[in-house]
């Protein structure tokens, strides 16, 4: 990262203040909103993806969220 200082937004108010590393270690919407930008960026297998989904939507809803997967 090349800040030195990171703001997470929500709604107009400052929800979060920190470096990079401080923000991942509170894992908070800072830590949710780079995790989903990684996982983008990851690339799966065509073959792994429908494994995956059917996973996925096999699990409860609080499963799936905590996989990264849920909505």
């Amino acid at each position: 990262m090349h800040a030195d200082r990171i703001y997470v937004l929500e709604k107009g108010k400052i929800i979060e203040e920190g470096t990079h590393d401080l923000l991942l270690s509170k894992k908070g919407l800072y830590y949710a909103m780079w995790r989903q930008q990684i996982g983008e960026r990851i690339t799966v297998p065509h073959s792994e993806r429908n494994k995956e989904r059917l996973v996925t939507e096999s699990m409860d809803p609080i499963e799936r969220d905590n996989t990264g997967n849920g909505q």
